[in-house]
């Protein structure tokens, strides 16, 4: 009987791919195994997500780990795993030098320093403890998913010194710095936020791009094509 694999089991490797669209080439710039320390016992998800790119370095993530790269080398500068790293969905870099990390698998955020320590720790939901539903005594990296979540981040983004999260199943984005604010994406659950002058471009998972105003927070344009 075949298994059928979750779509964080479906691959083996995790590879970076540069593309020209000019020339319509691509070429392979990372092929990443995770070390088995960092990962479920069985079936492991070894993947790239959500990425940033920073002054020269390509900040990545897997589910369990963050790894800075050169460019244009793909040279590894950084690498940090912790315990708490759970199904993280994207890493960005702070104008302070350390690092914001999406922690899904335990709807939280965290921010970290390039040599791993913990500086803050969010929960995603208001009023929440971030430990109120983990251990910390366990090694999430360890254990292949926590689903249900209670919320399911997905990306990080910064306005000015606030710090600030899409949520899938309460389909906004919050402000962990001030909760108060908020971007309501009532059209489907988002994934990316993305700032361009006064705009943030928010996508769905069905394929919708939804434009937020930055000054107002209020969503000025959806586009389904």
């Amino acid at each position: 009987m075949f298994r059928k694999l979750e779509e964080w089991q479906s691959s083996r490797k995790a590879v970076i791919l540069e593309l020209d669209l000019e020339t319509k080439t691509s070429r392979s710039c990372v092929e990443y195994l995770s070390p088995e320390e960092v990962c479920a016992p069985e079936l492991p998800a070894i993947l790239f997500k959500s990425a940033s790119i920073r002054d020269g370095k390509f900040y990545a993530c897997t589910s369990t780990e963050v790894l800075v790269y050169a460019l244009p080398d793909f040279r590894l500068l950084h690498y940090v795993s912790l315990p708490c790293f759970n199904d993280l969905h994207h890493v960005a870099p702070t104008s302070q030098g350390t690092l914001l990390v999406m922690v899904t698998g335990l709807d939280m955020l965290v921010e970290v320093s390039l040599d791993g320590k913990v500086l803050r720790e969010w929960s995603v939901l208001e009023g929440e403890d971030p430990w109120t539903r983990f251990s910390r005594d366990i090694d999430y990296r360890r254990v292949p998913t926590t689903k249900p979540h209670r919320s399911h981040p997905n990306h990080v983004f910064q306005l000015n010194d606030e710090v600030w999260v899409t949520r899938l199943d309460q389909r906004d984005a919050i402000s962990l710095t001030h909760p108060d604010r908020r971007i309501s994406i009532e059209v489907q659950r988002p994934h990316d936020g993305y700032i361009r002058g006064d705009s943030i471009y928010f996508t769905t998972v069905d394929g919708h791009i939804v434009v937020a105003n930055r000054n107002t927070l209020r969503v000025e344009n959806v586009y389904d094509q």
